[in-house]
This record gives C-alpha cells, structure tokens and sequence, in this order.
C-alpha cells in the first residue's frame, strides 16, 4: 500500500492549483493501487488506506473534514475506493479462474475450494459478493 504521505505531497505542492486539477494529480499518483487485487480486504490497513485517500480528496475541493464521503466520487468521477479495489480483484481472479494457465487455475480453485475461509482469496470473494449483491457461488462459476 501507498503511504498516505503521498496524498500530503501532492497537495502540498500543489495547493495553489484548481481543486480539479489537484484532483487529477491525485487519481494519477495516488490511485495505482498495484497489487490491491492481493490485499485482504478485511484487514484494517486496507480501511486506513481508503480513509487516507478520501483525506487527500476533501483536501482537493477544499471540502470540511467532516463532509460526507458519498460525494467524492462524483467530484472526482471515481468509483469509491474500496468499490475500485473489490472491482479490480473480481476482474483478477475472474481471469485467473478462467485464465489459460492450467498452474494458476488450480491455485485459485485450490484456494477457493480447499482452503475454505482460511483463504484470503475466499474471504475477499464473499466481500466482493456481498458488496456487489452477487451469489459467491454465480461469481465462482463464471455467471456474474
């Protein structure tokens, strides 16, 4: 994970520009996420990281700390955080169940399968599910 320290450059930097702009410098910089698809998501990083971000976004429009969080997407014209990350890891391991790697495929089976609830791949599929309002078992077999 990205430290939030970088939300605090950007806009440290930058403050004199429109809150638009800033805004775009944050999605650019602060928004990668690379390997988000394999973080647990029920580990609490993972709430301080989204918290950190939608800081960084209030900061961006000049928002009060205590604005409410459902707006930032729409100024920002992004998917909440935690939203991204959940869509980018159902796009993953979509592609790794049904991937052409035969290796990869019985991992993620495996995982899913023989390893129950111990498996953080099968923990972040029931968030993604429950998130979404899709049936695990749907979303396993390829029909989500």
């Amino acid at each position: 994970m990205q430290s939030h320290w970088t939300n605090y450059s950007i806009l440290c930097y930058f403050q004199d520009l429109d809150s638009v702009v800033k805004a775009r410098l944050m999605k650019c910089y602060c928004f990668d996420m690379y390997g988000c698809v394999l973080w647990d998501f029920n580990n609490t990083q993972v709430e301080s990281f989204c918290k950190a971000w939608r800081k960084g976004m209030r900061r961006c429009f000049d928002l009060p700390y205590d604005s409410h969080s459902f707006i930032l997407p729409v100024l920002s014209h992004t998917l909440p955080v935690f939203h991204e990350m959940c869509k980018r890891f159902a796009c993953f391991i979509t592609k790794c169940m049904y991937g052409s790697s035969a290796l990869v495929q019985a991992v993620v089976m495996h995982s899913i399968h023989g390893m129950g609830f111990t498996s953080v791949t099968t923990r972040n599929i029931f968030t993604v599910c429950n998130l979404f309002g899709w049936s695990p078992g749907d979303f396993i077999r390829g029909k989500v």
